[in-house]
């Protein structure tokens, strides 16, 4: 498993988030993940759970 964390340095708007969430996942193919956001208790942190045993196959 990978993880990737974010930190920003001010809260994004929905949109913003969105998108950034959207590219990551069109980068990480066909491979599970999960997405851990919580807006109301730490909105400057994201964190991506990718399972590497299904990437790039």
């Amino acid at each position: 498993m990978t993880i990737i964390e974010k930190h920003f340095e001010e809260k994004l708007s929905d949109k913003e988030i969105g998108e950034f969430i959207a590219n990551f996942i069109d980068l990480k193919g066909y491979a599970n993940m999960d997405v851990i956001y919580d807006e109301e208790n730490e909105p400057l942190y994201i964190k991506f759970k990718i399972y590497e045993d299904q990437l790039n196959g």
